[in-house]
């Protein structure tokens, strides 16, 4: 059997297909990287709670988590650079002189 091909609106934008093929399957997309993950049993129970509360697949929450977790390390990291900005001093502008007076001629 043919596969069915579908563009997505997001895998457009990256010039990638959405492949689906109908064997049984809900679909099996080749635009993104397929990953085994271990997790400890009650946090994989706790994601497919999150997931079936959602209405949703384990692998879509899964994937909601960690964008939303990612962003929010990103703006702990660009809080702290702000908070450092214009804090930094100077060394004294004499280092490498005096690296150099340390030298064997």
């Amino acid at each position: 059997m043919q596969p069915l091909l579908v563009c997505a609106p997001a895998a457009t934008q990256t010039g990638c297909r959405l492949v689906i093929q109908r064997l049984g399957n809900t679909g099996y997309t080749r635009c993104m990287a397929k990953v085994m993950i271990s997790l400890p049993d009650d946090l994989l129970a706790r994601v497919d709670a999150h997931a079936r509360e959602r209405g949703s697949t384990r692998s879509a929450t899964l994937r909601e988590l960690a964008e939303v977790g990612l962003g929010e390390r990103q703006r702990r990291l660009t809080q702290r650079m702000a908070a450092l900005e214009g804090k930094a001093s100077g060394h004294g502008g004499a280092a490498v002189e005096a690296l150099k007076a340390s030298r064997p001629a």
